[in-house]
């Protein structure tokens, strides 16, 4: 494919700020970055384990548009047990991150035209 090809809008996309910023303080070792949600630690071995189980289980697919059942039926509990929050698991949506958990938010509660008001710096998705 020559480069000529390809859609001249993706030439001109650019990394969001955020991750602009990230990429510069990143080379500092002594700095503690606050910006992507990147953990400073490995994933511990409990949760690579669990990972390696579920797809032995074969619960590699996508589960319904709200989140697994089971997972919606254990942040319920979870609310209810540690905050006394009864937050039913049909009102539960799980997303894959902050990132699309505000973005749907926003989507959901706002249509385009509707005056917003985000202090900066914000998150990126929105």
């Amino acid at each position: 494919m020559e480069l000529n090809e390809i859609n001249p809008y993706v030439l001109k996309v650019m990394p969001s700020a955020m991750r602009k910023f990230d990429h510069e303080i990143s080379v500092d070792p002594k700095i503690i970055k606050l910006t992507l949600g990147e953990p400073n630690f490995n994933v511990p071995d409990h949760i690579k384990q669990a990972a390696i189980d579920a797809i032995n289980d074969n619960k590699s697919h996508y589960p319904y548009y709200w989140g697994y059942q089971e997972l919606r039926d254990a942040a319920s509990k979870y609310y209810r047990d540690k905050f006394g929050y009864d937050y039913p698991a049909d009102q539960i949506v799980v997303t894959v991150g902050a990132t699309e958990a505000v973005a749907v938010t926003v989507k959901t509660l706002f249509k385009p035209g509707d005056a917003v008001i985000i202090p900066t710096p914000a998150l990126s998705a929105i």
